[in-house]
């Protein structure tokens, strides 16, 4: 009766796993989620796909160095200009 229920932690791209206690993002679904919540990625990261025994998410990853995401709320991040 409960799979009609709507799943709280099932991000859609450009958002990610977010602790509405701790307000931290999450990497991963593990342990009680009733606090989680899906919330759009801030600026510096990017939303990344992930995929566990509860089917598919998506969690804020870091841009990694030499890469930037000034907007949020994105899938990747763009390449920083020289010097930057």
């Amino acid at each position: 009766w409960n799979k009609w229920l709507p799943d709280t932690t099932a991000c859609f791209p450009q958002f990610g796993l977010f602790d509405k206690v701790t307000e931290m993002f999450k990497n991963d679904r593990e342990g009680d989620t009733s606090n989680l919540i899906c919330k759009a990625c801030r600026s510096g990261s990017f939303s990344a796909s992930l995929r566990d025994d509860k089917g598919l998410t998506y969690i804020c990853s870091p841009c990694p160095p030499g890469y930037a995401q000034p907007s949020g709320a994105s899938t990747t991040c763009e390449p920083c200009a020289v010097g930057e």
